[in-house]
């Protein structure tokens, strides 16, 4: 941890995430095929969480599943909770 403190930071804050929002722990699974970029939405009661990861290792452009586009650089990740 010492040796790169933001990845210290980095797992503090999606562990925060994942503590502040019941959908990542159990809500409904929806998910988006795409070649490039995992997507996927939880939902739990009013919880909503939408994840995009590029699992590629150059930047892609996707599609958003709930309008417009995403650009991620390689291995990008996005979370955004409603």
């Amino acid at each position: 941890w010492t040796s790169k403190p933001e990845f210290r930071q980095e797992y503090k804050d999606i562990l925060s995430i994942y503590n502040a929002h019941p959908a990542v722990r159990k809500g409904s699974l929806t998910t988006y095929p795409d070649e490039d970029v995992l997507m996927f939405d939880r939902k739990y009661e009013d919880d909503e969480v939408f994840v995009a990861v590029n699992v590629r290792p150059e930047a892609v452009t996707a599609t958003n599943p709930h309008g417009g586009t995403l650009e991620l650089e390689p291995y990008e990740y996005i979370i955004e909770a409603k």
